[in-house]
């Protein structure tokens, strides 16, 4: 098993409110390691504790390093790097607290994300409406 600790930097618009996180979880599944993520906005970084065989944690690692980390909200072309990287000696995450943790607020945010785009939404089909309804004899 091997535990390793790097940090992602990048422009905000990049690595934060963006489902990049998220985007990291799912990596993480697909080649079967634990990650525990933290945004750290005032540093502007995204730690990582990654968990799990050698050969996965690394994949993982590069993964990330080629850019092909999935984003949810508008973000095609992330523009980020790896910051630093070593083995984490630290004490054992709480897996389970941080993915309920990490759960909820994902959701509040995508509740959010998606309100936002409902309203402008509305707005648009609100004008199209008027416009038919102004050009009725």
């Amino acid at each position: 098993m091997v535990d390793m600790e790097f940090s992602i930097t990048g422009d905000k618009k990049d690595i934060f409110d963006v489902g990049f996180r998220p985007g990291l979880v799912q990596l993480a599944d697909e080649v079967g390691i634990k990650v525990y993520t933290t945004n750290l906005r005032k540093e502007n970084r995204v730690r990582v504790i990654a968990s799990g065989s050698y050969d996965s944690v690394t994949a993982f690692r590069e993964s990330i390093e080629q850019k092909i980390v999935p984003t949810i909200f508008d973000n095609d072309n992330p523009q980020y790097q790896i910051a630093h990287s070593n083995d984490y000696n630290g004490p054992d995450p709480d897996w389970n607290g941080h993915n309920s943790q990490f759960i909820a607020a994902q959701l509040a945010k995508t509740m959010i994300y998606s309100n936002k785009k409902l309203n402008d939404l509305s707005e648009k089909l609100n004008k199209v409406y008027e416009k038919i309804v102004d050009e009725k004899p």
